[in-house]
């Protein structure tokens, strides 16, 4: 009998683990003509978005997807439902089945958020960030895992085009709607944030700066801690001195008492690794998995330390570089490669 017992606890406790990841997949637009799409993704044309290489891209995308074998996963630069649904029938022929899905509402805007979820979708709302009509909501997803639900935030912010201020202003609505759940609520912050997750580090000099050094993916979010952070930059540069900055820890997120702090899963890896992009020679975290309070205060849905990767296998990378869908001199379609970000893992139980 305790040979039975040994051999059947491993069992159980893997199956009440889940996978939750995010991958910005790099235009998947699909092969009807709406009117929004770039010029290079215009169905039919010289340029090659056409079946063949359709197809392509979506078993590339497929391809990385079921090697990393994730239950929940967030999806940035999906252009439709119509894309989102034959990802997901390519998914179903390695076999690999989500059966639940969730997009936001069409907009003008090229590409949107998506997700895809093997368990049972309780709810789906969007964060409104403005009425522009080119900008991305939030898309929120509630979750059925065990007896709780787990909400799933997947953003898609400003790109460095526009500067700071557009991604504070991301910031402050996802910062407001997560004020808005109960204190010990689980949930998930993933996206391309179009941050680093040091940012408030990285961008500081940098002509994006339009915030006196705020940013949104770390004062906003709460993934550092600083002393009296409020203190005027004025005040800062009228003394020279540097306030105390530290990133939040595990430690720190239990130890919180409401949704202010939250801790960012990039910090789990060595500093090498901690990249999803790269710009030029530059190594980049864009692609963020954040987590609350209510993923490690030992009840229901919890975070397993340590667990958070990201995935270089299948090819996606190639003599150091992220293996992008390959263009040719005149823009056009080779029908090869995968995206210009990595998709990034990590691992929870219930």
């Amino acid at each position: 009998m305790k040979k039975i017992i040994f051999l059947l606890l491993p069992l159980t406790i893997f199956a009440n683990q889940i996978r939750v990841a995010n991958y910005n997949v790099e235009n998947l637009f699909d092969l009807n003509y709406d009117g929004t799409e770039y010029k290079e993704y215009i169905p039919n044309t010289p340029l090659g978005w056409n079946e063949q290489n359709y197809l392509a891209k979506l078993n590339n995308i497929a391809k990385v997807i079921s090697s990393v074998n994730p239950d929940i996963i967030g999806l940035e630069e999906i252009e439709s439902k119509n894309a989102l649904s034959d990802l997901q029938s390519m998914l179903k022929q390695y076999p690999y089945k989500f059966d639940a899905i969730a997009t936001q509402k069409k907009r003008q805007s090229s590409v949107t958020t998506a997700l895809l979820s093997k368990y049972p979708i309780k709810y789906t709302r969007e964060v409104k960030v403005t009425n522009h009509p080119r900008n991305r909501n939030i898309l929120e997803v509630g979750i059925e895992i065990g007896d709780e639900v787990l909400v799933v935030f997947v953003n898609h912010w400003k790109a460095k085009s526009g500067n700071e201020s557009k991604r504070v202003r991301s910031a402050k609505y996802l910062m407001e709607r997560l004020q808005e759940l109960d204190d010990n609520t689980p949930y998930i912050l993933l996206g391309d944030f179009n941050s680093n997750y040091n940012e408030y580090q990285t961008f500081i000099d940098s002509k994006l700066n339009d915030t006196d050094g705020i940013t949104g993916i770390n004062h906003i979010l709460g993934t550092i801690v600083i002393d009296d952070w409020k203190i005027t930059q004025w005040f800062k540069n009228l003394f020279n001195q540097e306030l105390d900055v530290k990133f939040v820890t595990i430690d720190d997120l239990k130890k919180s008492k409401d949704n202010q702090l939250n801790y960012n899963l990039w910090l789990e890896l060595d500093e090498e690794e901690r990249w999803s992009y790269k710009r030029g020679k530059k190594l980049e975290t864009l692609d963020n998995m954040i987590i609350s309070k209510g993923l490690v205060d030992g009840k229901g849905v919890e975070y397993i330390q340590g667990s958070f990767q990201v995935f270089r296998g299948a090819g996606t990378v190639r003599n150091g570089k992220v293996y992008r869908w390959q263009r040719g001199r005149h823009k056009e379609h080779l029908g090869k490669g995968f995206s210009d970000h990595l998709l990034i893992y990590g691992d929870f139980k219930f």
